[in-house]
């Protein structure tokens, strides 16, 4: 044989080992525009850093690190650098339960006073609808979401699971009946994670370590502050602000950091589950589909399954989870049927950053690829226009929240060619649904069951979506408070200008109209309420890892001055009468703050403490 033709058989050799070896290889290297985008839409956002893992459906592996870790050393990401995955961790939770639930340790019906009789949670509909596992992983419990005091917890001793339900236990008080509406609540996975301590004799995060990270070969997961995590994280930034570690208090449901090359092992495990001995596919599959509510039953087929969200975008429905912390945001997606999915945590509170990052990776994953549809028969017979009208959401995650969203949260149901639609009366927003029968209506792009009408127990019919319980309600349910509180808004603008124009007029020594008091009461209801919006305003901008007492009571007794000055406005007012335009107006702007402090105290507003 001669020396080439000895030359030509070895490269053949060396091409085909390569060609083998990158076939089989899980990682490569990701398509360079791609990155190139991703740089951009970091920079654009003020934001440093990203980690990615992708799995496409042609089985290859990516993991990609873009930026710097650290604004000051300028230390550059990789795959094995640390970022916090916040909510993400709850996939854990059910897959722990699920898993106790295959051994017949647990099942999901169990109630939980049976398991954790020592925990304090407050359910009037306990004898005939208990809460139980199930609704703890379906967010169906009813529960509150953590009450700010529990959310700034951040002892950096780690704290015990049990002992972190003793911080605020009202939060754990269902406002409806258990499994009837779903409203997200970061207490129900600690519940469930604390169930699985008891029935397995381990702290939660060592069954977690031995029965899943170590299997899936999520190398570097941890739920704690870890050296390797001192040594090797991305800082988290807000505004700028570098962050401190924010020690969750309710471990489970968001304390995970992990990185690129742990995430993808977890992506795999759910896009490839047949290949993986830990859980069955049943579990799997009951984690990708509402269960034990009223939601469920009525054939709901997106929104929330057992920690996972079920989302229907662009025709494809993806599963998974997102995730945020103080500083940080992160979402992992993916679709078992393409074996396709993906998982990017960033290093900033940027929404616009991680929105465009993971339209851009859900452009790339599905390109060339078609929808799994599932076929549907439109049913022409059904009436959509009895459903014409109005709707109101009913299922807040913060009952502390719902003054405002009552006035916010509301839209028309519209009926239209392709069945009917929800649409927001403040955004303009629009999603459509096409009848398969009476009481279901699917996504016209999925063919998944979208949108169900059921019966609440305590409101009577309502509409389930995605993520919300809609009450039918009047045109003047909507728009009567609308229009009270833009009335009662100029005329405080009124007052306040009033006032100023008086001031003006004493101080040139003027004859002014009206006593003293007519004058004074409107302005102090004002000032009062001022002082609530003024509390409301640094509970929204605040670093909620900062327990604020100070402008928590401004809160609460801002809302205790308004009502108690209010109250006694009307009743001096009533009692003192004057012959003057200003007293009328004095009196009717008392009358309509009362309504206002009625309603807060209604609310729950008047004297809470957010801290």
């Amino acid at each position: 044989m001669s020396a080439d033709m000895k030359l030509r058989n070895y490269l053949l050799v060396v091409v085909m080992l390569f060609t083998l070896l990158a076939s089989s290889s899980p990682t490569y290297s990701m398509d360079k525009v791609i990155e190139e985008e991703i740089s951009r839409i970091l920079e654009e956002n003020n934001t440093t850093a990203a980690s990615i893992a992708m799995i496409e459906s042609n089985g290859h592996w990516h993991t990609l690190a873009i930026g710097v870790a650290d604004k000051t050393t300028e230390r550059p990401v990789d795959a094995d650098t640390l970022f916090r995955i916040g909510s993400i961790s709850k996939i854990f939770t059910s897959l722990s339960v699920l898993k106790l639930v295959e051994d017949g340790t647990l099942a999901l019906n169990d109630p939980i006073r049976d398991w954790v009789e020592e925990v304090e949670f407050q359910n009037p509909w306990e004898d005939e609808s208990p809460v139980r596992i199930v609704h703890l992983l379906s967010h169906t419990t009813g529960w509150d979401d953590l009450h700010m005091s529990e959310y700034a917890h951040n002892d950096p001793t780690p704290v015990a699971l049990r002992d972190s339900f003793l911080v605020y236990p009202k939060s754990r008080t269902s406002r409806w009946a258990p499994g009837s509406r779903m409203s997200y609540s970061n207490s129900g996975p600690g519940v469930a994670a604390y169930i699985v301590e008891k029935s397995t004799g381990q702290s939660y995060e060592e069954y977690i370590q031995l029965t899943f990270f170590e299997p899936l070969g999520m190398k570097t997961a941890t739920f704690f502050q870890s050296d390797n995590y001192i040594k090797n994280s991305a800082t988290l930034y807000q505004s700028n602000a570098e962050q401190p570690y924010w020690h969750v208090i309710m471990r489970p449901s968001g304390a995970i950091n992990a990185s690129a090359n742990d995430m993808v092992q977890l992506l795999d495990f759910f896009i490839h589950s047949s290949n993986q001995s830990i859980l069955s596919e049943d579990s799997l599959n009951a984690m990708r589909r509402p269960q034990g509510s009223s939601l469920a039953e009525s054939g709901l087929e997106v929104g929330h399954g057992l920690s996972h969200f079920i989302e229907p975008k662009d025709g494809y429905t993806w599963y998974g989870h997102s995730g945020g912390v103080n500083g940080g945001l992160s979402d992992f997606k993916y679709i078992p049927e393409l074996g396709i999915g993906y998982y990017v945590a960033i290093n900033s509170n940027s929404g616009d950053a991680i929105y465009e990052i993971t339209k851009l990776l859900k452009a790339y994953l599905t390109e060339d690829l078609i929808p799994p549809v599932t076929p549907y028969n439109a049913d022409t017979t059904v009436d959509t226009e009895a459903l014409a009208g109005y709707f109101r959401v009913v299922n807040p995650r913060n009952s502390s929240l719902y003054f405002i969203e009552y006035f916010l949260s509301v839209g028309r149901i519209e009926s239209r060619p392709e069945g009917i639609a929800l649409v927001g009366i403040l955004d303009g927003s629009v999603d459509l649904y096409s009848p398969v029968n009476q009481s279901q209506y699917v996504d016209p792009l999925t063919g998944k069951i979208a949108l169900t009408i059921a019966e609440d127990p305590l409101i009577g019919t309502v509409l389930h979506n995605e993520w919300f319980t809609l009450q039918p309600v009047s045109f003047l349910s909507v728009y009567g408070p609308l229009v009270f509180i833009a009335i009662w808004l100029i005329a405080t603008i009124v007052i306040l200008i009033k006032t100023i124009v008086l001031l003006i007029l004493k101080l040139r020594k003027k004859q002014i109209n009206g006593s003293f008091w007519t004058h004074a009461l409107p302005l102090l209801q004002i000032l009062s309420l001022g002082l609530f919006i003024r509390g409301f305003i640094g509970v929204m901008m605040v670093d909620f890892l900062v327990d604020n007492s100070l402008i928590s009571g401004l809160m609460a007794y801002g809302t205790i001055l308004f009502l108690l000055l209010s109250i006694v406005s009307v009743i001096w007012f009533l009692f003192k009468r004057e012959q003057n335009h200003h007293y009328y107006q004095s009196l009717v702007y008392s009358f309509m703050s009362l309504t206002i402090g009625i309603y807060l105290t209604n609310m729950g507003v008047t004297g809470f403490h957010f801290f």
